[in-house]
């Protein structure tokens, strides 16, 4: 039974099914659950959709799944020009909007910041692997979020240290889990 479906802003992901950043969700909320479920069983539990860019997400949000049990995870890089804001526009006024347009619970919406790019990179950093400077390819951004999936505890606690947005996307995730 899905409890929580997490809604991706990624343009370049629509129809995969083994997104690197919801992979390293899944063993996230494992570790923080203690591994009460296996991110096999977790999958079954948490599921998600990538959207091609905030435009096509907003509009779509609501068609998804329901108001308590979807989470929205925009990156923070553009969405306040999408939004009509002006750029120092307070977070809390963006998942404001982003809630009212989406008919979605202000608490499970999380801004992820700057954008998948920044979750990458510190996932390549804090598991080891090297990325080429600039914009990641694809598949360097997916094995980057895949290996530190399979790398120890400590490298995932040192990640969401590096990452405060993605630290409260999982435990947005967790406590709609234990609800």
């Amino acid at each position: 039974m899905t409890k929580a479906t997490v809604l991706y802003e990624d343009s370049q992901m629509r129809g995969v099914t083994n997104f690197g950043p919801h992979v390293l969700l899944l063993k996230c909320v494992a570790d923080q659950r203690l591994q009460l479920e296996s991110e096999h069983e977790l999958s079954f539990q948490v599921a998600f959709r990538c959207f091609s860019g905030v435009d096509k997400l907003i509009p779509k949000a609501h068609l998804v799944a329901s108001r308590a049990t979807r989470v929205l995870a925009p990156d923070d890089d553009k969405i306040r020009e999408h939004l009509g804001l002006l750029p120092q526009a307070a977070r809390e006024q963006v998942i404001q909007i982003l809630s009212e347009r989406t008919d979605s619970e202000p608490d499970n919406v999380v801004l992820i910041v700057r954008n998948m790019d920044d979750v990458a990179r510190a996932a390549a950093e804090c598991s080891g692997l090297q990325l080429e400077a600039g914009k990641p390819a694809l598949r360097d951004r997916d094995r980057a979020c895949h290996r530190l999936a399979v790398a120890d505890l400590t490298a995932r606690a040192q990640f969401l240290g590096r990452c405060p947005s993605f630290k409260e996307l999982v435990g947005r995730v967790c406590a709609l889990l234990e609800a």
